[in-house]
């Protein structure tokens, strides 16, 4: 369950941090499925991998998967 807040707290600092800078709404989505590229590349690297981390792997993937599908898919 962890593993899903901070992939939802990841999502938040993207938005605010584009927020801060002065980026328009229009490319927050575009920023996002960034971040979910980065995130799921990031969960292939801890997948199997003997460290503690290793258990943020799932969560950061299927998070990644619902949160590209919600960005993309039309209104």
């Amino acid at each position: 369950f962890f593993g899903y807040l901070v992939a939802a707290a990841a999502g938040s600092l993207t938005c605010a941090v584009l927020h801060v800078m002065g980026v328009p709404i229009e490319w927050w989505l575009s920023a996002l499925v960034a971040l979910a590229l980065i995130s799921t590349v990031l969960a292939h690297r801890l997948k199997g991998s003997e460290r503690a981390w290793s258990v943020l792997s799932d969560p950061l993937r299927f998070s990644a998967l619902v949160a590209t599908s919600v960005n993309v898919s039309p209104p």
